[in-house]
């Protein structure tokens, strides 16, 4: 079994290319980055403002508003309807997309890659999201996958309510959405789940290292915290971006975990990094072979197939 220091090597050496592929995506955003908050909440205040330059002809913004968390605006163009993050330089961040027409699908990449983590636990009854954004991975969970319960830990109330307004999801009899810090619910909460994914961003502050990611969920003590709340044979899955910390990064997401799968998202800059507490390691060949069962019995528009050879040795 690849111990973290080999599997973060590896990763290292393609830092560079990773880093270039990320100017591939859309020249007005960055990919989308991993965070979550840590600051309490006082009330949202939301801004009508006129569209910010660089739009195109086709788009349009319908919603503009802050919070002292983020600053989102949501932009229609066509049947895409983009949920952006806005740093105070103006950057903008697509942190989750999807059509009018097939709400129901992955438009944004990394989020098909998230759910690699069928190929290692294909039976999951409960599991928790850390980060609303868009929703666009509970929409897909509730569509295609109605065995499981969904949890939801979303420390913004603004992105809740832009969530339920915007992009239809709201609690139901399937999905708790908790709006509430991250660290206080793992340390709080006494639910068990087969699958904890980590994504959330918040605009960057003097909490938070420069992609947005709060410095307090780097830490060990927060990770035992998240490995608290698994069932056995568990997985956190992260999504992380490429960045010169990015071998440490997955070197601490390995730690305490018997196996780490590290899947590079091409054109992206975004890798998921998958940490189970399984110590046995699936091999490539046997991971493609379940993602083409799962292909035969999800027509979901995603290729698990397709996820599975994303694996890095």
């Amino acid at each position: 079994m690849p111990k973290g220091t080999d599997i973060a090597r590896r990763v290292g050496t393609s830092a560079a290319l990773l880093a270039s592929a990320a100017l591939a995506c859309d020249p007005r955003t960055v990919a989308q980055q991993p965070a979550v908050g840590t600051a309490r909440a006082p009330s949202a205040t939301r801004r009508e403002t006129a569209a910010p330059a660089r739009l195109t002809a086709e788009e349009r913004i319908v919603f503009d508003g802050t919070s002292p968390y983020s600053h989102l605006q949501v932009i229609d163009a066509g049947s895409t309807r983009t949920l952006l993050f806005v740093h105070d330089d103006g950057q903008k961040v697509v942190e989750s997309r999807y059509r009018l027409d097939a709400p129901d699908r992955l438009d944004v990449a990394y989020t098909s890659v998230m759910f690699s983590s069928f190929l290692l636990r294909p039976n999951q009854s409960r599991c928790l999201i850390v980060g609303l954004g868009g929703g666009s991975m509970v929409r897909f969970l509730e569509r295609f996958f109605p065995e499981v319960a969904i949890d939801v830990v979303e420390i913004d109330p603004l992105v809740v309510e832009v969530a339920a307004k915007y992009f239809q999801v709201e609690a139901s009899e399937r999905v708790r959405i908790i709006t509430q810090d991250a660290t206080d619910f793992m340390a709080q909460s006494r639910e068990l789940y087969d699958v904890v994914y980590l994504d959330a961003f918040l605009k960057v502050s003097d909490t938070t290292d420069s992609t947005g990611v709060p410095l307090e969920l780097r830490t060990l003590e927060f990770l035992s915290k998240v490995r608290q709340r698994l069932r056995p044979r568990g997985l956190v899955v992260s999504n992380i971006h490429e960045r010169p910390s990015t071998p440490n990064d997955i070197e601490t997401l390995g730690t305490g975990f018997g196996t780490v799968y590290v899947f590079p998202v091409p054109g992206t800059g975004n890798i998921v990094v998958v940490s189970s507490l399984s110590p046995e390691r699936v091999q490539a060949a046997e991971l493609e072979r379940r993602g083409r069962e799962l292909d035969q019995g999800c027509a979901c528009g995603l290729s698990f197939q397709g996820v599975a050879r994303m694996l890095r040795p």
